[in-house]
């Protein structure tokens, strides 16, 4: 056979690709990721048995299906290597809710480079009667789910107790609040509504007081010059021992009750301030008391020493009023025995400014040192009709309105150290 050659070729059959053998397989397939348990891909037949969609299922894990808990799916899979199986039975949900016993082979496969589990499912829930064994195998399966079930709504009803407890335990503390903000409020305003009330009746008191004290004055000041009139007259003409006491006695009297009212006065307006709170330079109103007391402090040959003071905040009337007090004690309760010694000094301590006004006089006794500050108190044997018992009181009442403190120590070997603490900013 020249040039002549005859070719016979034998008929090749396309093989199917994967996608169209898995998809169009009538046997139900899964194709799923073995850590997270998620559905990769899945069949129409797949489809049809579980009763979704496919974007539906590829949402899904496997978990989702499978009614046995994770710890129960490896009890099953340690049970079929025990009994050499390479199949596990299961109960699957379907999504209108019916559950089927179901046999799944599984197999790993690798897919486009990962590794993924080829599961094959068969529905075996109508062979229970067929195949006891099987039948068996089911009911320990739906025993399974079952204790799964009640263990599952113990633990929600457990979740749910333990949340209404803690709703009703929110609600009680919800409660309790506003009840304590309503009744704060309420408190809040009668304590408002009191505190008005006691202002009111502190005006009205302090009002009554300072115009009693001024009206009293004109009586007092008539009665004292009446009895130095009849003093000078009765000096003259008569020789009457008798009625020249009595005279002075009233004169002394008519002295007391000057000092008294006008102690009382200050005493009221203590606690409100009579300038601009403001800082004052201590050591100038020092020596602007030292030099008003000059008569007082020549007639005592006393010795006055101020030192650098602190400045403090407090108006200047009132500060003027507390160290005319306290120089004015400490020149009155000297000891003859002894030039009286009289030192102003001070200190800075934090956002305060301490004061001690010292002297060698007489000093006060420990047991003393708190009742000195009480209005009307005198108790010293030189106390006399023209101490009023009232000077500590208002330094007290001064000093703590404007947020200090006063107290008194004793002054080594000898005499009485008042000590006044004051802030020395604002605010």
């Amino acid at each position: 056979m020249l040039g002549l050659m005859a070719v016979f070729t034998l008929p090749v059959y396309a093989q199917p690709a994967f996608s169209d053998f898995f998809d169009k397989h009538p046997l139900v397939m899964l194709l799923i990721e073995p850590k997270s348990g998620e559905i990769r891909n899945v069949n129409s037949s797949a489809l049809a048995f579980y009763g979704y969609n496919r974007e539906q299922m590829l949402k899904m894990k496997i978990d989702e299906i499978n009614t046995l808990s994770p710890q129960q799916i490896a009890e099953e899979r340690l049970l079929a290597l025990k009994e050499g199986r390479n199949h596990f039975i299961f109960r699957h949900r379907l999504q209108n809710g019916d559950f089927r016993t179901v046999e799944v082979f599984s197999r790993p496969y690798t897919f486009d480079g990962e590794d993924l589990l080829l599961s094959v499912v068969h529905d075996v829930s109508t062979r229970r009667q067929s195949e006891p064994a099987l039948w068996n195998y089911q009911n320990r399966l739906e025993q399974m789910v079952n204790e799964k079930v009640k263990e599952i709504r113990e633990q929600e009803q457990q979740f749910y107790n333990l949340l209404y407890f803690f709703l009703l335990l929110q609600a009680g503390l919800i409660i309790s609040l506003l009840y304590n903000i309503y009744r704060r409020r309420l408190l809040n305003v009668t304590l408002k509504q009191h505190a008005e009330a006691l202002d009111h009746a502190n005006q009205t008191l302090r009002r009554f007081a300072e115009v009693s004290a001024h009206h009293l004055m004109e009586p007092i000041r008539r009665l004292d010059s009446y009895a130095q009139f009849l003093n000078n007259a009765l000096s003259k003409e008569l020789k009457d021992e008798d009625s020249l006491l009595a005279l002075r006695f009233i004169r002394e009297g008519a002295h007391r009750l000057r000092h008294l009212v006008r102690d009382i006065q200050l005493y009221l307006a203590a606690s409100e301030p009579r300038g601009e709170m403001r800082q004052q330079d201590v050591t100038e109103v020092a020596h602007e008391v030292v030099q008003r007391l000059g008569n007082q402090i020549l007639q005592k040959n006393a010795k006055i020493e101020i030192d650098v003071l602190p400045n403090c905040v407090l108006d200047r009337p009132r500060l003027r009023d507390v160290l005319s007090i306290l120089i004015e004690n400490a020149l009155k309760y000297t000891e003859p025995s002894r030039q009286p010694c009289i030192t102003l000094s001070g200190k800075m301590t934090a956002n305060r400014s301490q004061y001690r006004i010292a002297d060698n006089g007489i000093g006060i006794e420990p047991e003393y040192r708190l009742r000195v500050f009480r209005a009307f108190e005198r108790v010293t044997v030189q106390d006399d009709n023209s101490h009023t018992g009232v000077g500590l009181a208002i330094v007290q009442r001064i000093v703590e309105s404007a947020g200090g403190r006063v107290w008194i120590e004793e002054n080594m070997p000898h005499g009485t150290v008042v000590i006044v603490e004051l802030k020395n900013t604002l605010g």
